[in-house]
Formats: structure tokens, C-alpha cells, sequence
């Protein structure tokens, strides 16, 4: 990659993948780097912050149902919680995978 503060943030629709790649800024949560993956690559999100948790609704054209969580986060890929992704702080040289379960 050529960039030294860089993330790179993958998201597997199940039929289609997409790929970003980001400077990192100081405090960046994994939530960040999935906004400013939908304002770069111009796609929707849709969210919550409830309490203290995060509820990802849309991403994209793929809806949850709200009987499952179908949103899977994977930083280095180790699973995080889809509802603890607005605290998980990123660096430059992580890789974020969402995908669609």
C-alpha cells in the first residue's frame, strides 16, 4: 500500500466486495473508518447509537432483518462485536473486514 497512515477497510456483500483505503486519524474508531468508507465510495449507512452500543441497520443496499446481527467486524481478524465498533480505536496498518453473514 502505498500510504503509511493508512487502514484498509474491506466489505463482503456475499456477492460482491469492495475496498478502501484511508489515513488513519487520531481516535479513529472502527465505526469512522466505515463512514468515511460509505462517503468515499458514496453508499449508505444506516445506524444507531443506543445506550452504548452501536446498531448497524443498512450498509448499502443490504438491510438487517432486526432478528439477527448479519453485519460481522473483523479488525486483524479477530472478531469485534457489531455493537462495539464506535469504541474501537484503529491504526494506520489495520485491516477492517465487514461482512454479511
Amino acid at each position: 500500500w502505498g500510504f503509511s497512515n493508512a487502514a484498509r477497510i474491506e466489505i463482503d456483500y456475499g456477492t460482491k466486495q469492495r475496498a478502501f483505503e484511508g489515513d488513519v486519524s487520531p481516535d479513529m474508531s472502527m465505526l469512522d473508518a466505515l463512514l468515511a468508507a460509505a462517503l468515499g465510495g458514496g453508499f449508505e449507512i444506516r445506524y444507531a447509537l443506543l445506550g452504548d452500543k452501536t446498531d448497524i441497520m443498512k450498509i448499502d443496499d443490504f438491510t438487517e432483518d432486526g432478528l439477527d446481527d448479519r453485519w460481522h467486524f473483523y479488525l486483524n481478524k479477530k472478531e469485534i462485536r457489531a455493537d462495539e465498533i464506535h469504541k474501537v480505536r484503529i491504526k494506520p496498518g489495520d485491516r477492517i473486514l465487514v461482512k454479511f453473514e
